[in-house]
């Protein structure tokens, strides 16, 4: 159980009118199996080679409960009003796919083809209840009951070719065709979706090798980026009597070209980029000023052209001290699908710095420091504030380096904090989130057996549909 309060004041005397007072809990089973069958088959002594995924991942919640009662009280009269919200719903993701690889160089070119099915389903009970404020305390807990349910098919075909011209010039050109049926449904609502496209995503890369030390490369790529499962979920559920969250089963997906001149000088990489990214879905807060309410939702709203300077150093400043700097600083200018919201043009800048130390000789004790820092910027419809995160760790190779214990802090003074700020319908909005990445892991691991044995990691050919779920 979560016990949270919170203190309303009148925003010109900022005098404190109202408290609220609730507790909530958030019980969750998840549960996931993946299964992957990898088969490599060399068709002769060239490198010609044909690769075979077939994945199957189930991504289950049988149970997920979100639930809050309290009490809210007006400091002048003490008159209490009692609230009370559930939202029960079960999950169950299942995804098939099969992907097949070909590697096959040619004297003068060096092809590299295949293809992938994949179908996914997700299926998704919903209930809930909401009381909104009473005179007394609520007991009767009529729910409504609804289903959502959502299928996917892609089938995707691709075809790359790499050539090198003499000992400086290298170029690749690559093609992707992707077919796409989406069917959504859900029973107790009009919400009926059936669509199908199909899209062509080219890439190109051209590598210049100007001395030993230094190498020149101009590429460019486009991309689509679909939407998580729990962004495409109509459920509404409230996190408090004056805020609610529903997911968007109507959601397109986003895409995005990227172009990109880079320079590689020893441990020195520079690069200049432009990207373009159009029909981007993001969170929506939608206020309503009748109520005091405000619907947190998804939408396909923003289009943005963004260019921006990248540079990342590595170097080692004495034996036993590895450091790696980097910089991202970029503009940014986005417009909005939404007729209460402005259109938005900044910039963004990142910095971090990572260190490594080797703390003995024997090279047994290891320790890390790293630091980030993000500026004030633009983040769609929000302006963003400064952010930070400070990380320490310290590891001990003991045993022959068998036994590896690790203790790790990360952002130790609380300061990724995310804060912005927003205009919407007339109404400031100030958001404040905090997503407990102030953590402290004590890790320990030992090897057994032959150590001379190498081991491969696949990562299947469903990742992608995985990271969604």
């Amino acid at each position: 159980d979560v016990d949270q309060f919170t203190e309303v004041s009148d925003r010109n005397s900022g005098e404190k009118i109202r408290t609220i007072r609730s507790r909530g809990n958030e019980p969750q089973y998840p549960r996931r199996h993946l299964l992957n069958l990898y088969n490599k088959v060399e068709i002769d002594s060239s490198g010609r080679n044909i690769v075979l995924n077939l994945d199957y991942f189930k991504d289950t919640n049988p149970y997920n409960e979100k639930n809050y009662e309290g009490v809210s009280i007006d400091l002048e009269s003490e008159e209490r009003k009692f609230f009370k919200s559930i939202n029960q719903y079960s999950r169950d993701v299942t995804n098939n796919s099969a992907t097949l690889d070909v590697e096959y160089p040619l004297e003068w070119v060096d092809l590299d083809f295949g293809g992938k099915v994949s179908n996914l389903k997700s299926d998704n009970d919903i209930s809930f209840f909401n009381s909104g404020f009473k005179d007394e305390p609520v007991f009767d807990n009529q729910l409504e009951n609804t289903e959502f349910d959502y299928r996917e098919n892609i089938n995707s075909l691709y075809i790359s070719a790499n050539r090198s011209f003499g000992e400086n010039w290298s170029a690749q050109l690559g093609l992707r065709l992707e077919d796409t049926k989406v069917d959504a449904s859900s029973e107790g609502s009009d919400i009926n979706r059936n669509n199908a496209y199909t899209n062509l995503f080219p890439t190109f890369y051209l590598s210049y090798k100007a001395t030993e030390n230094s190498v020149f490369s101009l590429n460019y790529s486009r991309r689509i980026e679909r939407p998580s499962f729990f962004d495409l979920n109509p459920n509404l559920y409230f996190q408090n009597p004056f805020q609610a969250y529903s997911g968007n089963p109507y959601l397109q997906p986003a895409y995005i070209d990227n172009l990109e001149f880079s320079n590689v000088y020893k441990g020195l990489v520079t690069k200049v980029y432009f990207s373009y990214e159009n029909n981007i879905f993001g969170e929506v807060p939608l206020p309503n000023i009748n109520t005091n309410t405000t619907l947190y939702t998804v939408q396909n709203y923003i289009d943005r052209s963004r260019i921006g300077l990248s540079e990342n150093y590595s170097f080692d400043p004495v034996d036993w001290w590895k450091s790696n700097l980097s910089l991202n600083l970029n503009y940014s200018r986005s417009s909005f699908d939404l007729e209460s919201a402005n259109n938005r043009e900044g910039f963004n800048s990142f910095l971090s710095a990572n260190n490594d130390f080797e703390l003995n000789a024997e090279k047994t004790i290891l320790g890390g420091v790293n630091y980030w820092y993000s500026l004030p910027g633009v983040d769609g419809i929000f302006k963003t504030k400064a952010r930070s995160s400070f990380d320490v760790s310290l590891q001990f190779l003991l045993l022959n380096k068998n036994l590896n214990v690790t203790l790790r802090g990360s952002d130790l003074f609380r300061d990724a904090l995310q804060q912005r700020t927003t205009n919407i319908n007339g109404v400031r909005q100030e958001l404040n989130s905090y997503f407990d990445t102030r953590q402290f892991w004590l890790i320990l691991t030992y090897k057994f057996g032959n150590q001379d044995i190498k081991t491969r990691e696949n990562k299947g050919g469903n990742q992608e549909e995985r990271n969604r779920s």
